[in-house]
């Protein structure tokens, strides 16, 4: 009978299959040495999630670009204190500190924001030029004379006094 010769090759299967396990369990345990952190990050002025945004963290030359609805994660992170970088090409580069705990995930999210957004107020006033020609022609005017400038009518496509009769 073949059984006995298929019996050590069955149980070297096993030990090999074993042997896996318990290697992928020590991995696991050495990974929850460290942490993780994750977040969002969007743009502060839309409210937009913002997808392909840079987290990294330099000092430990990890890194990792959000995904499409503006998520990242960093995973197997050392412990400690770290400088955490987001940015994103036009917006105004974060820097932030994130406290790393063994075993554990820290949530940073991130509202980028840009200086083109903070606009200064504007304000805009004047005449219009005819009414201002008009003006000063009556001003320097020898004689009493009323003026009408032909835009203070408003836009008329032919420029002629028969449009406004």
């Amino acid at each position: 009978m073949n059984l006995p010769l298929r019996l050590p090759a069955a149980l070297a299967r096993r030990r090999c299959l074993a042997l896996a396990f318990a290697l992928f369990a020590f991995l696991s345990l050495r990974a929850a040495d460290g942490g993780a952190v994750s977040g969002t990050v969007n743009n502060s002025a839309t409210k937009n999630n913002l997808a392909g945004a840079r987290i990294e963290i330099p000092a430990l030359a990890v890194s990792v670009l959000s995904d499409s609805s503006g998520r990242y994660v960093l995973n197997n992170l050392p412990a400690g204190s770290h400088e955490l970088v987001a940015s994103y090409i036009g917006l105004d580069t974060m820097r932030v500190t994130v406290n790393i705990t063994a075993g554990q995930m820290a949530v940073r999210n991130f509202e980028m924001t840009a200086g083109v957004y903070k606009l200064e107020a504007f304000r805009v006033s004047g005449e219009r030029e005819g009414n201002a020609a008009m003006i000063t022609e009556k001003k320097n005017a020898e004689n009493v004379k009323d003026i009408i400038a032909m835009d203070s009518f408003g836009y008329l496509p032919n420029m002629s006094a028969g449009e406004v009769v």
